[in-house]
């Protein structure tokens, strides 16, 4: 016959060990809800950037516009002389706008993505931590009870 110290020894041990394995899965997936979520992010970020390259693009053609208006307003014959080199400084401003934008866009995107990575992984080592430390709660609670039930049935040996 089963005594009833023996249950609840068993059953403590198992209810310890569904907690850890739950404890493990639900580690595991907010973990993968946060690198679901930053992959949103990242998406986003380069959404922003197609967004402000797309501005600064309509920037330039009315600062481009805008100056060659005033220099045939002028007078002065456009695309030669200062005015081609005004048109080619507000060029090389406009690339190295759009380069800049790209290059903040990929290392905010790129760090983005890095993390979504380390929380998958986070998420895969919780979720082993979770199922060992069950298996280790069950062998340790199953010699625990398997001791107590020997001392139970052996009162003398020791």
């Amino acid at each position: 016959m089963c005594e009833p110290v023996l249950i609840l020894a068993g059953a403590g041990m198992a209810m310890t060990a569904i907690g850890q394995y739950q404890q493990g899965q639900s580690a595991a997936a907010a973990a993968e809800y946060n690198a679901q979520m930053g992959e949103l992010q990242a998406r986003d970020l380069e959404a922003q950037a197609r967004d402000e390259k797309e501005q600064l693009g309509l920037l330039y053609a009315r600062e481009r516009a805008s100056g060659r208006a005033d220099t045939a307003a002028s007078g002065v014959r456009v695309g030669t002389g200062s005015s081609l080199d005004w048109e080619n400084d507000l060029l090389e401003n406009y690339i190295l706008d759009r380069a800049q934008i790209d290059m903040n866009t990929a290392r905010g995107v790129s760090g983005i993505r890095n993390q979504g990575v380390l929380d998958r992984a986070q998420g895969r080592a919780s979720k082993r931590a979770g199922a060992m430390g069950a298996g280790g709660s069950l062998l340790s609670g199953a010699g625990t009870v398997s001791n107590m039930w020997y001392e139970r049935n052996n009162p003398g040996v020791r």
